[in-house]
């Protein structure tokens, strides 16, 4: 794949498309052809960056001071591979107004999953700092002066998360930088990039739709009427007659949903036909373009810490007994030894309401209630929906 970053990128000429299935003809117009051709090429090209990123980044970071000071950088210079390919793109369409500069500003305000992420760790150090300074500040203080902060880290996304420098890191003790850097999962956040790189033929096409060329993009009305149609088209009694014209038009109109491909081998089986089409809109080869957790090396920890982590774990076995009733309100007085971080407080807010309530229904998982802003849990346990480690898992009462 690195030979793509040094690929030269022309303009895509669109071109109408047949497709067989099942005795019928399906049709790509011409528009939607030039918009899968840049969707695939920056799918290719953004897998690249993104591998040379994971490169750079097993090679220079391996501990938070590292982790703070080099990923801004590596994300940003792979990122400017990407942009710099797409405005090869524009100038080619004869778009000479938009410079890299201003689709990068664009890209990075539209598309930012790693960011936020990283601006999230930003908002752990500035609250774990306060938390050092003043331990006994209110919880709730805290967490008011953190979302007047967070809105500004968002607003200045493209501004501030360029030279990887973030105030008072020094003022942090080892401990509190080692469970820090805990909470990063590498593999899920660089899923995130992967998907922030491959969102830049987005920008490309937009840009270009506003320049008046002609290219396909699906609207949010197709959306929601691929989810009623397919509810039906699944459906026994549907006329068997029918099923290819409604596939056809729901390909026509939303084609990058992987249903779309699992239903055609269901109904029709994985024949030639079926794998053309799969293969033409990039599902073939779909699972080549993702991150496992096997892809990093395992973050060291310290032996005090992994001790302690695991004596808490084995606490939640049991819960509600005296001593975690003790505990839990001494992490509310108190917050965590590394302070009580945007992470923490936010988790932590969405489990206060349950105190009243009856034993079963403390067992509630607090990463898995409607009220924990984290998310639910995936597969290994203690992973939220942003890319860091659940900072209050010890505290977890599930069952």
């Amino acid at each position: 794949m690195d030979t793509v970053i040094n690929e030269q990128f022309l303009p895509v000429t669109g071109v109408e498309r047949t497709f067989n299935l099942n005795g019928h003809a399906l049709v790509i117009p011409a528009n939607m052809d030039k918009h899968n051709g840049y969707r695939l090429k920056f799918r290719s090209l953004a897998k690249a960056c993104a591998d040379k990123a994971k490169t750079e980044y097993i090679e220079s970071i391996h501990n938070f001071d590292t982790f703070m000071e080099f990923f801004p950088r590596i994300y940003n210079d792979n990122l400017d591979v990407v942009v710099t390919k797409a405005i090869d793109i524009l100038i080619g369409e004869g778009i000479y107004t938009v410079t890299s500069d201003m689709l990068k500003k664009i890209q990075v305000e539209t598309f930012h999953m790693a960011i936020d992420d990283y601006a999230n760790m930003e908002e752990s150090v500035k609250l774990t700092i306060q938390q050092n300074k003043s331990i006994n500040s209110s919880v709730f203080g805290i967490f008011g002066s953190m979302i007047g902060r967070k809105s500004e880290a968002v607003g200045g996304l493209f501004e501030s998360f360029t030279d990887g420098v973030v105030d008072g890191i020094s003022e942090l003790n080892a401990e509190q930088k080692n469970e820090l850097y805990q909470r990063i999962v590498p593999h899920i956040l660089f899923q995130k990039v992967l998907v922030d790189y491959r969102s830049v033929y987005i920008t490309l096409v937009h840009t270009m739709q506003r320049a008046g060329i002609d290219v396909w993009y699906p609207t949010d009305e197709t959306s929601n009427e691929l989810e009623n149609i397919f509810r039906n088209l699944s459906n026994p009694n549907f006329p068997a007659d029918k099923i290819n014209e409604i596939l056809f038009s729901v390909v026509n109109k939303q084609p990058y949903r992987q249903e779309i491909y699992t239903f055609m081998k269901a109904k029709f089986g994985e024949t030639e036909e079926v794998c053309e089409i799969t293969s033409y809109f990039g599902f073939a080869d779909e699972n080549d373009y993702t991150y496992v957790e096997d892809d990093f090396p395992k973050p060291e920890i310290s032996m005090q810490l992994a001790g302690e982590t695991n004596q808490n774990l084995a606490k939640t076995n049991d819960p509600d007994t005296d001593q975690d009733k003790k505990q839990k309100s001494s992490f509310l007085k108190n917050g965590l030894k590394i302070g009580a971080g945007v992470l923490a407080v936010g988790a932590l807010l969405g489990g206060l309401g349950n105190k009243n309530n009856e034993k079963e229904t403390k067992k509630k998982d607090l990463l898995g209630s409607s009220s924990c802003i984290l998310g639910k849990k995936d597969q290994s346990g203690f992973t939220n929906s942003s890319c860091m480690a659940c900072p209050v898992r010890n505290l977890c009462t599930r069952g």
